[in-house]
């Protein structure tokens, strides 16, 4: 797992409708059993509204080094936190 994945998924990927997006799924899917894949630009972005988590995978970096996850209440707050 490499945490530089997160930032750099908003640094080069998520903009203004990604992140609205993204906000209104966690507002629709929260604690469902439902899980929900996004692929963007370079990162695919797996959310597991049930358990709370979230797997960011970085294209380019096909191994471990490439992915991370996240609590999908530390996810949430980034996104509303890097609204552009």
């Amino acid at each position: 797992m490499n945490p530089t994945i997160v930032d750099e998924f908003f640094t080069e990927d998520c903009n203004l409708s990604i992140q609205q997006m993204l906000i209104e799924a966690i507002k629709n899917y929260l604690g469902q059993s439902v899980v929900r894949e996004y692929t963007f630009n370079r990162f695919n972005v797996r959310i597991f509204f049930k358990d709370n988590k979230v797997l960011i995978e970085d294209e380019l970096m096909i191994s471990e080094e490439g992915e991370c996850e996240i609590s999908l209440s530390e996810f949430e707050e980034r996104l509303r936190k890097n609204i552009r």
